[in-house]
């Protein structure tokens, strides 16, 4: 009888795991543990300590880049106010215009992304262009208001 009880096996320990919260996991790690550890070679090091702004040239071109930023940032504040001022219109179109409604909405979301800057482009298939070229040809829009969709809403 002894040979019959061998054949079970007792029973595995009880374990208790705890899930990790992904967004602070990489907020607790110690970086100083790594400075021990030769991730990178000494020349990389070297690189990383000099000072780029004794370089004229590069300097020259931060400047250049740092300015085109800043005119990108404008022009985008302003192509985001416009639509901002639009938005409302569309919005109280797409209330009483219940059989264009859909492609008011898709206007509208088009103009959400753009502010948001998901997107830069939008290229629709050529019936959902047409329609809605022919909302904003029925819209009274001004004209930067106008070039600012034609150039967000492009069909290829």
């Amino acid at each position: 009888m002894d040979d019959d009880t061998n054949y079970y096996r007792d029973p595995d320990e009880v374990r208790c795991e705890q899930l990790i919260d992904d967004s602070n996991y990489f907020n607790n790690i110690n970086m100083n543990s790594f400075n021990d550890v030769n991730y990178f070679s000494s020349s990389v090091q070297e690189n990383n300590n000099i000072d780029m702004t004794h370089d004229p040239e590069l300097k020259i071109a931060i400047e250049e880049s740092l300015k085109e930023y800043k005119e990108m940032e404008k022009k985008f504040d302003e192509e985001k106010k416009i639509l901002q001022e639009l938005k409302p219109r569309i919005q109280r179109l797409a209330i009483y215009d219940k059989i264009n409604q859909i492609y008011y909405e898709i206007i509208l979301n088009i103009i959400g992304l753009y502010e948001k800057q998901f997107i830069t482009v939008y290229s629709p298939d050529e019936t959902e262009y047409t329609h809605i070229c022919f909302l904003l040809n029925k819209i009274r829009l001004k004209k930067e208001e106008y070039e600012l969709l034609h150039k967000i809403i492009i069909f290829k």
